[in-house]
């Protein structure tokens, strides 16, 4: 249909069809008065052209019928002074009609061809500037370094989200995730089982098309995201676009951040608690010492008070410790390795002897470092402890100590259930506890603590449902590297499994 504009200037152009061979054809006595007599059709040829270039064919052929009428009643017959035409005009002005005709086709033609060409240009611009947007969004979509994907979500026949397929994924998808080649797979195709929070979350987006921000925990990928999900395409489509970073590092920073102030709690606790105890274990310590001397003690008495001297001495020690009142005078004396582990053992009898537990102790010669004697008891009887958790009635715990020229490596090995291997590299944080509620989660963090106090290091060999190994690796008096060597450090002679089995 035409517009009003459009109408317009058709209609111009016709009335110019018509009156300009009129027009023309009025100059045709001057034009002869130099180049002498010419067919009136000469100048009509111009005005048709024009006409069918400068409009279209409908105008051109207007032009010539026309033109061919004016010149036929107004020049020819005239010029003949009778009525009736020579067959030659005739023939001349069927030409003209003829070359009319053909003009006005060839111009139709030109102005088809040239809105085709005009068509495929305008075609080729948006196709070059689609591709140099697609571009310009592929790049932007494989640089930037937050995942993104575009989801479609699947409905059971109940219209309730069940399901979600990736469309769009980029490469930081992979990295964020840990899923690849997820482009055109279901969620359930890559994850056994999914978590129905994040069903609710995009098939509740798809139909209301409320975009939103959330920080969220993915428990299936054991990591944080903060993400920034949004609707695309119509809404029947179903369609979610997802834009996420993987934030675990700073929430594990945030928590470290939490765990220090903890600390921090409960170093000022502690700081409290010792004050309050100071006094008190300074009035036992002298009880203890006025007791021992007293005559007629039996024998098993007088070792038991020596052994609770000495548990008194170490939580003086820790007490002076945490005041800040107590310092180092020395070098940490030579002590026996085996004579710690044999007090430590000591100290937990008991209990061993109440979940019948079987204590095995491996050495054949007397091992000497230079530590703290309380300090590296605290670190075996905390390792037992563990193990007398972890163990059930009637297990086995194997005390072994093994040396080379440079090292000692006291290692303490249980036929216990085992520590999970997601659980290993969290077991010396601090307050982190697999038990009650009651436990402080300190434990094996104060005993690297202490072991690094001591120049050495802690190693951890677990298997489910086999047993735990823990071993401490300190260096020699002779010793004077500075460093672990490797090899000695590699040189970890674990139970046999036959030896872990409980009996």
């Amino acid at each position: 249909m035409l517009t009003g504009c459009t109408k317009r200037k058709h209609i111009f152009f016709y009335l110019v069809a018509v009156v300009a061979p009129i027009a023309i054809l009025q100059l045709r006595p001057l034009v002869e008065a130099h180049w002498g007599a010419l067919p009136p059709f000469v100048f009509v040829y111009p005005i048709v052209f024009l006409m069918a270039m400068l409009g279209d064919a409908w105008v051109g052929l207007l032009a010539t019928a026309a033109g061919a009428l004016i010149s036929f009643h107004w020049v020819i017959l005239p010029n003949r002074r009778f009525e009736i035409a020579r067959p030659a005009d005739v023939i001349n002005v069927s030409i003209f009609c003829a070359m009319g005709i053909s003009m006005s086709v060839a111009a139709e033609f030109y102005h088809r061809n040239r809105q085709k060409v005009l068509t495929f240009q305008q075609e080729q611009a948006i196709r070059v500037e689609r591709e140099a947007a697609e571009n310009r969004y592929r790049l932007l979509f494989n640089s930037i370094d937050e995942a993104f994907c575009i989801l479609e979500v699947l409905l059971d026949e109940n219209g309730k989200p069940n399901d979600w397929r990736y469309l769009e994924v980029n490469p930081s998808f992979e990295r964020h995730t840990g899923l690849a080649n997820a482009k055109g797979k279901t969620i359930r195709e890559l994850i056994s089982n999914v978590d129905p929070k994040w069903l609710e979350i995009y098939g509740q987006l798809s139909a209301t098309g409320n975009a939103n921000r959330r920080v969220e925990f993915a428990p299936n990928l054991n990591r944080w995201y903060d993400l920034y999900a949004f609707r695309v395409g119509k809404p029947g489509e179903h369609k979610v676009a997802v834009i996420f970073s993987d934030i675990t590092e700073r929430k594990r920073s945030e928590e470290a951040l939490l765990r220090s102030e903890k600390l921090a709690s409960a170093g000022r606790m502690a700081l409290a608690i010792a004050h309050e105890l100071n006094n008190p274990l300074e009035a036992m310590t002298n009880l203890l010492f006025i007791t021992k001397e007293m005559d007629g003690l039996p024998e098993p008495a007088r070792h038991y008070l020596d052994m609770a001297d000495a548990e008194l001495r170490r939580m003086v020690h820790l007490t002076r410790q945490s005041l800040g009142f107590y310092r180092e005078s020395t070098a940490p004396a030579l002590i026996s390795i085996n004579v710690v582990l044999d007090s430590a053992v000591d100290l937990l009898k008991s209990k061993f002897k109440a979940k019948h537990v079987i204590v095995q102790k491996q050495w054949h010669e007397n091992i000497q470092v230079f530590g703290i004697t309380g300090e590296l008891r605290q670190v075996f009887a905390n390792f037992l402890t563990n193990s007398l958790d972890a163990i059930g009635d009637r297990g086995r715990i194997i005390l072994r100590v093994r040396a080379n020229q440079r090292y000692v490596r006291i290692s303490i090995a249980d036929d216990g259930k085992g520590i999970p291997a997601d659980l290993r590299k969290h077991i010396f944080d601090p307050f982190f506890t697999t038990k009650d509620t009651t436990r402080t989660g300190l434990g094996l963090w104060v005993c690297k603590e202490i072991v690094t106090k001591h120049d050495g290091i802690i190693q951890v060999h677990s298997q489910e449902q086999r047993g735990t190994v823990f071993s401490v690796l300190l260096r020699l008096p002779q010793s004077s590297s500075s460093t672990a060597d490797n090899d000695s450090k590699s040189d970890v002679s674990l139970l046999s499994r036959s030896q872990l089995r409980k009996n």
